[in-house]
């Protein structure tokens, strides 16, 4: 009977061993799955902000190349037809170095691609890019990629400074610029520094956003630069 009882005490302990564990479990699977939902208001709060900045640069792009259109009198959808002797050899030139443009960075690797693409974290969720996001060094200098003429400088709420250069039809957009070197109406030979990529503090690498044009068209950048 007594060896009963301590078998029956024995169960009884491992029972509320088991319970406690479980318990344990539970707390920990708990604070999982707050945390991750914690992270994924934080990440949904991110992507909307993204989505208003690059609203805002696209309206800003369509705003100038629109206003360039109305100054040379031509359609914007038709820029080539408008263009003078010298600007149809820069447009020209420009879309004959398709593939071979260098990069608007000496080094880096394209992290963020163009058009639609599945979100990295947030399952069922898809974003644009209209252009290519460009990761490099720290305080990278950004270059022009081909000859041409600052259309203009602009500050664009959650991008810092915005550079769009004009070549010919054809436009290139440089955005999260610090230190810009250049200012609008200046001509601009390839490679030109034309300032340097924000980089937070602290950070080792930074993140260069570039788009390229043609007339409202957007391109996807990678079809015309070089590999780097």
């Amino acid at each position: 009977m007594a060896a009963q009882k301590v078998e029956k005490g024995k169960l009884l302990a491992e029972q509320r061993q088991e319970i406690r564990q479980l318990e344990i479990v539970k707390t920990e699977q708990n604070k999982e799955v707050n945390s991750w939902r914690t992270k994924e208001r934080q990440l949904r709060t991110q992507l909307e902000a993204q989505r208003r900045t690059a609203q805002r640069l696209e309206n800003e792009i369509k705003k100038l190349i629109d206003a360039t259109a109305k100054k040379m009198k031509a359609s914007p959808t038709n820029l080539y037809e408008a263009l003078t002797p010298e600007e149809r050899l820069t447009a020209n030139s420009f879309r004959g170095n398709r593939g071979r443009l260098p990069w608007p960075t000496e080094r880096g690797t394209i992290t963020g691609h163009f058009g639609i693409n599945p979100h990295p974290f947030l399952k069922g969720i898809r974003t644009e890019n209209n252009g290519i996001d460009i990761t490099t060094v720290a305080e990278a200098n950004v270059r022009n990629i081909f000859d041409g003429e600052v259309l203009r400088v602009v500050g664009i709420m959650g991008t810092n400074l915005t550079v769009m250069v004009k070549h010919g039809s054809y436009f290139t957009v440089y955005s999260n610029l610090v230190d810009v070197r250049v200012k609008q109406g200046d001509k601009v030979k390839h490679k030109d520094i034309i300032g340097k990529v924000y980089t937070e503090k602290g950070s080792k690498t930074a993140v260069l956003h570039f788009e390229i044009w043609e007339g409202m068209n957007k391109l996807n950048p990678v079809q015309w630069i070089g590999k780097n």
